[in-house]
C-alpha cells in the first residue's frame, strides 16, 4: 500500500476521502484479532477499539497532526494499543 496515496486521500474528506477511511480500515483490521491475543479483550471490545483508533488516526490525519514521522502502519498501531491498554484499565475498574 502507498502510503503517501492513502494519507492524501485522506486529507481530502468528504465522500471522496471516504474510500480512503474503508481502505485504512480494511487493510489493518487484522490488528483487531491482536487485541484479543495480547491484550485479552474480547472480540467486540477489541473491534471497537481498533474502530476507536481508526477514527483518531483519520483525524489527526486530516488535522495534520500526523507529522509522517512513522509509518502508517505503526502509527495507527501505536494509537491501537495505547486504546487497548486504556480498555483493560477501564475493564479492570469496573
Amino acid at each position: 500500500m502507498n502510503n503517501s496515496r492513502l494519507i492524501e486521500g485522506l486529507q481530502k474528506g468528504g465522500l471522496a476521502g471516504r474510500q480512503y477511511e474503508d481502505e485504512l480500515y480494511l487493510t489493518y483490521n487484522y490488528f483487531i484479532r491482536e487485541g484479543c491475543v495480547k491484550y485479552n479483550l474480547l472480540e467486540d471490545d477489541s473491534f471497537s477499539v481498533y474502530s476507536d483508533a481508526v477514527i483518531a488516526v483519520i483525524n489527526n490525519i486530516r488535522s495534520r497532526k500526523f507529522e509522517q514521522r512513522s509509518s502508517l502502519k505503526t502509527y495507527l498501531y501505536q494509537v491501537f494499543c495505547n486504546k487497548c491498554v486504556d480498555a483493560v484499565r477501564k475493564n479492570n475498574t469496573d
